[in-house]
């Protein structure tokens, strides 16, 4: 059984490393994905689609304080708009 269907997860970082695998690994509990990175995203984010999941990639710098857009109201917006995160 999936322990995170129905359930998102915004992770920072995730195009690499830890950050990757934890997304990878949520992906594979049925979890949903946003990502926020500085560096390209999409072969992660065809890594988590390969597993079932939607995803959300998005260009932020979380070291920023005024980043634009930010991973979790981004996000936030898109399930208000249309009932999920991805295509």
């Amino acid at each position: 059984m999936e322990k995170l269907a129905r359930k998102v997860a915004v992770i920072t970082g995730g195009a690499r490393g830890i950050g990757k695998e934890i997304a990878l690994t949520f992906a594979g509990e049925g979890a949903d994905i946003v990502i926020g990175d500085i560096i390209e995203m999409e072969t992660v984010a065809q890594d988590i689609k390969s597993l079932g999941r939607e995803v959300i990639t998005i260009k932020t710098d979380v070291t920023q304080q005024d980043r634009s857009p930010e991973p979790d109201s981004y996000s936030h917006k898109q399930f208000q708009q249309g009932g999920h995160i991805g295509k």
